[in-house]
């Protein structure tokens, strides 16, 4: 059965506040970034909620401004779902593990699981939602020009920014917790395949740095996600830091994230 709408909103509300702290310490580049995403949000998100059967939702108030979208095409709806919530979509059994997912044809926003998940995990998902909500509904909403140039940049760009938010809020604990997985990587000596085709490693080890930067926690799924966010960066890292390196950081982290995180 599902919840009273207001333990929605509250949560949601939590989840802006955590936003709203970590963006205070994001330098200038990122300011700026997570501004333009942040105020697309604060004219276009209302609260949305789940219904009683998949494909159901149900449209709430403006998140930040008085009054009711008049319909849902006017506003993206932004959905947490506890984990015994009937979900507003079916979910392709992929096997990958996800926090939240932006629908554009449908103007929403899931969050999976919230109660399962830390408000900072939630947070830094939340902006990764709203930049594919951004690039995709800003010119049907506001008439604004896409965020990126395409599908594989845009996806690229939006797991950068989030590194660069996990990177600026969770400073030396982040580091720390790369720096560790990046250790394990070189003991294992990977090489990279022809063509400098580059393979996506995970150690599988959950480090102590991962609870002390999200908040405790005990559920796998959200434990294997942050696993996969560590090991993102690190693999870059080892892969470009090694003998003589041929493609930059940045090169080769686009690439991991179109190849194992896009297609």
């Amino acid at each position: 059965m599902r919840r009273p709408m207001v333990e929605y909103s509250e949560y949601l509300k939590k989840i802006f506040h955590q936003m709203n702290e970590m963006a205070s310490c994001f330098p200038t580049p990122l300011r700026e970034e997570s501004n333009e995403v942040s105020l697309f949000a604060r004219a276009y998100a209302c609260y949305g909620y789940p219904g009683d059967a998949v494909g159901d939702f149900e449209l709430g108030s403006w998140i930040f401004r008085s009054g009711n979208p008049a319909k849902q095409h006017n506003a993206i709806s932004i959905i947490p779902c506890f984990s015994d919530d009937v979900l507003p979509v079916t979910l392709p059994q992929d096997g990958k593990v996800d926090f939240g997912k932006s629908i554009a044809s449908a103007q929403i926003i899931i969050l999976f699981s919230v109660d399962q998940m830390s408000v900072v995990d939630a947070a830094w998902t939340l902006f990764h939602e709203l930049r594919h909500a951004r690039h995709r509904l800003g010119a049907k909403l506001a008439g604004l020009l896409p965020l990126d140039i395409s599908e594989e940049v845009h996806e690229g760009n939006t797991w950068m920014f989030c590194m660069d938010i996990l990177a600026a809020w969770g400073g030396e604990l982040w580091e720390r917790a790369i720096s560790r997985e990046v250790d394990w990587l070189r003991k294992q000596r990977f090489a990279p395949l022809p063509a400098n085709e580059f393979m996506y490693h995970q150690s599988g080890v959950y480090w102590p740095e991962l609870d002390e930067l999200f908040g405790p926690c005990s559920n796998a799924n959200t434990r294997l996600m942050r696993q996969k966010l560590l090991s993102l960066p690190a693999c870059a890292t080892y892969w470009t830091t090694g003998d003589a390196p041929v493609l930059s950081y940045e090169q080769v982290f686009y690439s991991l994230v179109v190849n194992y995180f896009y297609k």
